[in-house]
Formats: C-alpha cells, sequence, structure tokens
C-alpha cells in the first residue's frame, strides 16, 4: 500500500475514533461540548472526502474498498434516512454491511 493511502487511511480512522463519543457528551453537557463535536465532525467530514477521493485507485488494501463499496449503496434513502424504521430487508442487511465495514475499516486504520 502506498504511503499516501496509508495515510489518509489513518488520518480518517483516528478522525472517526476521536468523533465517537460526541453523542454521550453532548447529552452530558451539550454547552460544554458543543465547540469540542463540531471541531471533530469537521475534521471526520474533510477525511471523509479524502478518503473517498481513493476510489478510483486499484492499489486500494481490502477493508477501504469493501467500505468503499458499502458507502456506495446503503439501501433506499427512506430506510437510510429513518434507520430505526427499516422498512426493507435489503436495506437494512445494507446498513449492517455499511457499519460493519466501517467499524472493521477504523481498526485497520488505527493499526497502521
Amino acid at each position: 500500500m502506498e504511503k499516501e493511502v496509508q495515510n489518509v487511511i489513518v488520518a480518517w480512522a483516528k478522525a472517526h475514533d476521536e468523533a465517537k463519543d460526541n453523542a454521550a457528551l453532548l447529552l452530558r453537557n451539550w454547552s460544554k461540548y458543543e465547540a469540542l463535536c463540531v471541531a471533530r465532525m469537521e475534521e471526520v467530514s474533510r477525511c471523509d472526502e479524502a478518503l473517498l477521493r481513493l476510489a478510483d485507485r486499484d492499489d486500494l488494501p481490502p477493508a477501504l474498498t469493501r467500505f468503499i463499496n458499502a458507502n456506495d449503496d446503503k439501501g433506499c434513502a427512506s430506510c437510510w434516512y429513518s434507520s430505526c424504521l427499516m422498512e426493507h430487508k435489503e436495506c437494512e442487511k445494507k446498513s449492517h454491511e455499511y457499519f460493519s465495514a466501517l467499524d472493521n475499516l477504523v481498526r485497520f486504520g488505527l493499526e497502521l
């Protein structure tokens, strides 16, 4: 794997790992943690964009390819945006595949 690809994956994984407790922090004390959580999500967004720009390369590790493929087809918009009320079994499967691929890529990136 090229160093450029590795650097993008590592930055992406760190950003997602650091942001994983945002909801808990905001529930605990919104005003105290809002700026931190916003900054984290801005970093996640930047890293997501950088990661997805790699999609056309042929030299990607399997964990990244799996995530990109899952990200490209997360099911219908209705089910995705109301994930608590999945209407379609196929969408439920795709949602599970997406979050499984995301978790796997975070672990992979943190181990690099």
